[in-house]
């Protein structure tokens, strides 16, 4: 005896299940689902939180894909927390591709969740980016490092540049 086909399995489980019609999903009570709006809407104050903007970063002089990551340092006690990581797909030779010629500048911005704003602040961020060639992470390319600020809320930006803060 041979054993059943796959698309044979799939078509007997479905067999006794009454086919949705056109009118039955336009409602979603109708194919079992609901949901319940929230009882209060966000407000911008709620949904707003701090973020670090990265920019300076040149495609140009990465050969391939890399990815971006930052840290935090609270404390000279506490080890770095990773903020997140930003992947960049990039072809090898961009000097090749005449639509990568123009968009070569990179940007990445990365939320600060559960962050008050003089939290980020006063902590001390860095940057790295891991190539192919530096899995570990580098702190520039080509002896240019990243821009780095954090963002607070509307027309409070804090610059920093190698660690230090400036206003």
């Amino acid at each position: 005896m041979s054993a059943p086909q796959p698309a044979s399995i799939i078509l007997e489980t479905f067999a006794d299940a009454p086919s949705p019609s056109q009118q039955d999903v336009i409602n979603i009570k109708y194919l079992g689902y609901t949901y319940e709006l929230p009882k209060k809407a966000p407000s911008k104050s709620d949904a707003w939180c701090p973020h670090i903007s990265i920019t300076g970063i040149n495609r140009a002089a990465v050969s391939g894909s890399f990815i971006i990551s930052a840290w935090a340092f609270k404390s000279n006690s506490s080890p770095p927390q990773l903020i997140g990581t930003e992947p960049i797909l990039s072809r090898r030779h961009v000097s090749g591709c005449a639509n990568c010629q123009s968009h070569l500048e990179v940007r990445a911005h990365l939320p600060l969740e559960g962050w008050t704003s003089e939290e980020a602040e006063k902590t001390s961020f860095q940057v790295l980016l891991h190539t192919r060639a530096s899995p570990g992470g580098l702190g520039s390319l080509k002896g240019k490092a990243p821009n780095l600020r954090v963002v607070t809320p509307p027309g409070n930006v804090v610059l920093l540049l190698d660690g230090q803060t400036r206003a």
